[in-house]
């Protein structure tokens, strides 16, 4: 087992996560294609081999506690929990949590503990707990917001008993003192009539009133924000164990509700619609705002996943399956109709993006360990492969008639036929979307060892950077001006607490939210 590690580079104490990157990358590396002469090619191959074989035993081993070795013996280590999230913390507030460690027999001679450098936080206790079936340290952490700018910090902290290490990661996430969303209080008149009284003027009223209403973030000053038309984002947040749809404006203005659902909801461009996947993740049903008509259409038992509208409201789009058996399903409102996209190729679709027009979408499909982009038209026919090279699926520019796609060495431009192939930067980014008009390219970076991926901003013309947010789950440009929204946090808490946020390039994010599902959308 330890030679299958070495032959993967990795240590022992890699997480099945890290050993499915590493596997992806070596195979790059190693892949025949890539060695023009006979010798090289034959050494290539024989290394893919061990690297297979390494990989099918690592990732098929279930490892729930590492084994220790101390002084000849073999004893079970155990961490709970294995991962310490202080989750969202305002920055006027100090948080403590506890993780331990569990010893099966025995105890270890040497215990020492250090923590990542320009540490965030503190180990301020240990302490040694004994019992009958085993022996244990509990550590106390605190974390101290106060000195910290909103962002999400990652640490960890290194245990060594004896020979052996162990390392605990830490994470925060820093966010400004926010209002909760509130469901409107009943002001009777003589609660109205005594504040009046007491205030002697109508300002206590006003004051009044306004904090019964649905209580919202306040916006910034907006001046640096030069705009050409109004723009709301709407998202979801629980409410009475249904989801409620609600509008934020994006500058100043009260949210306004738009509806209530079973499930967060995707409204189409046009406002009509609105979409949504079933609790048994195989449904999907469509509804106006006001829920009056319901249509529901069961297309398999397959899970669904990645709502897209067409960008003229008329087809929905999502991804049908999982992994090699995904499959892009159309639904045609006017025709109420659903189709699979591409036809009887089954290879594995990863990501999939509608043309401006609403006619073509550009997908990716799998080739053994690499993956090539084609085009469709929505109706099934017109399938073209656009490259032959391991890439992905990426975004399309306003004028319909040029793409972006990613590959492992950065992301490229080029035209509908694979033509006048451009490397645009050689950053390498998953799931780019381009700007309204073009000029900026949004994408994800790969996972960290957290799990974590970053968003960054990335002017086309330029290759200038911009890091965004450290851990971004969806994002969208808006269809007019150059503004990004996106969703941060993580999804451990049923519902989770999100964040929504709007950023213009060479900007300071603006925070729009407090939202309980990642999907959110434009509205016109």
């Amino acid at each position: 087992m330890e030679n299958y590690y070495q032959v993967l580079e990795l240590s022992p104490l890699a997480t099945q996560e890290e050993i499915k990157t590493q596997y992806k990358q070596l195979v790059r590396i190693y892949h025949p294609d890539r060695f023009a002469g006979a010798q090289d090619k034959h050494l290539a191959e024989q290394k893919l081999k061990d690297i297979n074989e390494a990989y099918r035993a690592l990732s098929q081993r279930v490892v729930e506690a590492p084994i220790v070795k101390v002084g000849g013996g073999d004893w079970t280590l155990e961490v709970e929990p294995t991962a310490l999230d202080f989750g969202a913390v305002p920055t006027n507030q100090c948080v403590k949590r506890t993780f331990k460690v569990s010893f099966s027999r025995g105890y270890p001679h040497s215990v020492d503990f250090s923590c990542s450098e320009d540490s965030w936080f503190k180990v301020v206790r240990v302490s040694h707990i004994y019992s009958s079936e085993a022996s244990a340290l509990e550590l106390e952490v605190e974390a101290a917001a106060t000195a910290l700018l909103p962002q999400r910090y990652h640490g960890w902290v290194d245990i060594s008993l004896d020979t052996a290490l162990v390392r605990v990661p830490i994470a925060m996430h820093v966010v400004r003192s926010l209002w909760r969303y509130q469901r409107p209080a009943l002001v009777t008149m003589t609660t109205l009539l005594t504040i009046v009284l007491l205030s002697l003027g109508t300002l206590a009223f006003t004051r009044v009133v306004r904090l019964t209403q649905t209580q919202v973030l306040a916006s910034p000053a907006t001046a640096q924000w030069m705009l050409n038309g109004e723009h709301e984002l709407g998202f979801s947040l629980y409410e009475k164990h249904r989801f409620a749809l609600y509008a934020a404006p994006l500058l100043q203005g009260q949210p306004r509700a738009l509806g209530q659902t079973a499930r967060p909801a995707l409204i189409a461009p046009d406002g009509k619609w609105m979409a949504y996947i079933g609790a048994d993740q195989s449904t999907l049903y469509l509804s106006d705002l006001q829920a009056v008509q319901i249509k529901t259409f069961f297309t398999g038992q397959e899970p669904k996943s990645r709502l897209q509208w067409s960008p003229d409201a008329k087809r929905l789009a999502y991804l049908a399956g999982k992994g090699l058996n995904a499959r892009i399903g159309i639904y045609d409102l006017a025709a109420d109709e659903e189709r699979r996209l591409p036809g009887a190729v089954t290879a594995g679709v990863s990501h999939f993006a509608w043309s401006p027009d609403g006619q073509i979408i550009l997908f990716d499909l799998w080739q053994n360990e690499e993956r090539r982009v084609y085009r469709i038209d929505a109706d099934g026919s017109g399938l073209e492969q656009l490259t032959h090279f391991d890439s992905w699926a990426g975004a399309w520019f306003p004028n319909g008639h040029e793409v972006v796609v990613g590959a492992p060495d950065g992301m490229y431009r080029l035209d509908l036929d694979g033509h006048d192939l451009q490397q645009i930067t050689t950053m390498s980014g998953e799931e780019p979307q381009l700007s309204a008009d073009g000029a900026w390219l949004a994408c994800l970076a790969a996972k960290t060892q957290n799990g974590t991926r970053t968003l960054f901003l990335l002017q086309v013309e330029s290759g200038r950077q911009q890091a965004v947010a450290t851990d971004a789950l969806t994002y969208a440009w808006s269809p007019e001006d150059n503004v990004l929204g996106y969703v941060t946090g993580r999804l451990e808490t049923d519902p989770p607490l999100l964040y929504l946020w709007a950023i213009m390039p060479g900007k300071n994010s603006r925070l729009v939210a407090e939202v309980n599902a990642p999907v959110f959308h434009w509205l016109h």
